[in-house]
């Protein structure tokens, strides 16, 4: 089962047993997935400079 966001109350209620542990796991994956993004977004700004410097344009 693929994580395609979240299931309403009338389909969890039809689900097995073993669908909705499925379900949790590929939550659960889709979720570290989200925090490694972020972590490794967070680290990238870290490496920029505060601010681009200031370019004047000649006109």
């Amino acid at each position: 089962m693929v994580f395609s966001g979240y299931f309403s109350y009338s389909e969890v209620r039809a689900m097995t047993w073993d669908q909705v542990e499925e379900a949790n796991a590929a939550l659960d994956m889709h979720e570290e997935a989200l925090a490694a993004e972020r972590a490794r977004i967070a680290e990238e700004m870290q490496q920029r400079p505060p601010r681009l410097p200031a370019v004047k344009v000649k006109r």
